[in-house]
């Protein structure tokens, strides 16, 4: 056999490795996602999905007015839209309960918990009513490659402790910073996926979603590709959503051969 029929040879067995490969990828990315648990709060009452079904079927109002545990609405209040430091409505949406988070439950401090905003605390408790209703048993999740993806937004808790800073602690940021939440979820339940806190105003939440559906869709895929090479050909090649690749998106680093592709991409 010549040298050029050779080529041809290794040419064509390699354009078949490919089609095959590319044809993986495409149906990797068109695999469907089943949403297996589901944790929420919500006003009206709202503990869980059951409960959220339940105001949509009977159409129940969860606005109401603002509770008086929560701000003395008539010091605040003004009809007039124009007036300074003053609201022109009464009514909003609030949760109960907001005030029963249970630090000891998460292995949190008391002192540590009254410094994380809000919106980690009712991450905590809404992710496990999530595992609780997929009957999903965290220690059996503990080291897993599974990924935590959080539509976060608004730091005002952050902001008002920031202002004081004479109760500034050792928790203040790990507390305020939006960008925690989904490391500290995953802390918790030893998770070894990705954590992403995603902050797109309004459309955090879809966002997130988006990314982690992007994320199941293209895990299996790229993670049995991704093989070490020799010393001398090593490259460095970080997969971050950034570079919009796909996979395990870890903190660590990977060596990916020559012709590693993910999601069509290189």
């Amino acid at each position: 056999m010549s040298a050029v029929e050779d080529q041809l040879r290794r040419a064509l067995t390699a354009i078949r490795t490919l089609k095959q490969e590319n044809a993986e990828l495409r149906a990797d990315r068109r695999a469907a996602v089943a949403v297996v648990g589901i944790g929420c709060r919500l006003p009206g009452g709202v503990e869980g999905p059951d409960d959220f079904w339940r105001l949509l079927a009977t159409g129940t109002d969860a606005i109401v007015e603002v509770p008086a545990e929560r701000w003395p609405a008539d010091a605040w209040y003004d009809p007039d839209p124009d007036a300074p430091g003053k609201m022109n409505s009464r009514w909003g949406g609030f949760l109960a309960g907001i005030d029963q988070f249970d630090p000891a439950f998460f292995d949190l401090s008391a002192r540590e918990a009254q410094a994380m905003d809000p919106q980690q605390r009712l991450l905590l408790e809404a992710a496990w009513r999530a595992l609780e209703d997929g009957a999903l048993a965290p220690d059996r999740l503990n080291g897993s490659r599974t990924g935590v993806f959080v539509g976060i937004n608004a730091s005002e808790y952050f902001d008002m402790a920031m202002a004081r800073p004479a109760a500034i602690d050792a928790h203040a940021i790990s507390g305020g910073v939006a960008s925690v939440a989904a490391g500290r979820l995953s802390y918790l339940l030893g998770f070894n996926g990705p954590a992403v806190a995603v902050d797109t105003a309004c459309s955090s939440s879809l966002a997130a979603v988006h990314l982690a559906v992007q994320a199941l869709r293209c895990w299996g895929s790229t993670a049995r590709r991704w093989r070490s090479t020799p010393p001398a050909r090593r490259r460095w090649r970080r997969c971050t959503w950034q570079s919009r690749l796909c996979g395990p998106v870890t903190a660590r680093w990977r060596w990916p051969a020559a012709s590693t592709r993910c999601c069509g991409r290189t």
